[in-house]
């Protein structure tokens, strides 16, 4: 399979069906885990911290989802030649790259989200 996704098999399921499938999987958890949060550390750190701190996990826990099941995982080395310079990129360079390049709205929305879940909790 050329996609690299989580399983061959959802390459079968349409697009738009697979990045909802991410969508919900990754709001199921952040619900819970920022749920959890507030529980456990009720009086301790403001809704907006709990929200923060959930939240930067699950831009890394989206993108992982986003990439295994919508786009698929980067794979292998690629090497490119610019004005006579050589890169060689592996995999892993590849999916830090991905994921740092994703992090400018994820850190937009955690911020929004943290400032509105904290005027909110006032």
């Amino acid at each position: 399979s050329s996609s690299h996704l989580f399983h061959p098999s959802l390459e079968k399921i349409p697009l738009p069906v697979r990045f909802a499938i991410s969508g919900i999987v990754g709001n199921a958890i952040f619900l819970v885990l920022y749920n959890t949060g507030l529980r456990l550390s009720r009086g301790l750190y403001s809704a907006g911290t709990v929200f923060g701190v959930i939240q930067f996990g699950c831009i890394i826990l989206n993108h992982f989802l986003n990439l295994g099941i919508v786009f698929g995982w980067p794979q292998g080395t690629t090497t490119t030649t610019t004005k006579g310079t050589t890169t060689t990129t592996t995999a892993g360079q590849s999916y830090i790259a991905s994921l740092l390049s994703n992090m400018p709205v994820g850190l937009t929305s955690l911020g929004l989200g943290a400032w509105l879940a904290g005027f909110l909790e006032n």
